[in-house]
């Protein structure tokens, strides 16, 4: 059951490894140097619109990530809240959620 929350990260994952791995050959490395310290720097250079998200990496080899912005609000006698809007790393784009009504602080 965790299993299909997971499954399209771990789809881009491999698919990471292989588009890095295909563009080292295609460029003339031979497969068994297709490891390593080699194959972390072709990784880190991999872009594409995976099944997760926009697949990008930073300098260090993390993928960059979406982040949703939370509104705090009250509801029926508690605390609550609404996704306000969505940051995404990779981009450094904010997208506001459309039709939602946010309350700031005074």
């Amino acid at each position: 059951e965790n299993l299909d929350l997971e499954a399209p990260f771990l789809f881009d994952a491999a698919y990471t490894f292989v588009v890095a791995a295909n563009s080292l050959i295609n460029t003339g490395t031979v497969p068994p140097d297709v490891k390593e310290d080699v194959l972390h720097e072709a990784v880190k250079a991999v872009e594409f619109d995976g099944i997760s998200g926009f697949v990008k990496f930073n300098a260090d080899g993390d993928r960059l990530a979406s982040y949703y912005i939370m509104n705090a609000q009250t509801e029926s006698g508690g605390l609550g809240e609404v996704i306000a809007a969505m940051f995404d790393s990779a981009t450094d784009a904010i997208t506001f959620k459309s039709g939602e009504q946010l309350f700031w602080m005074d």
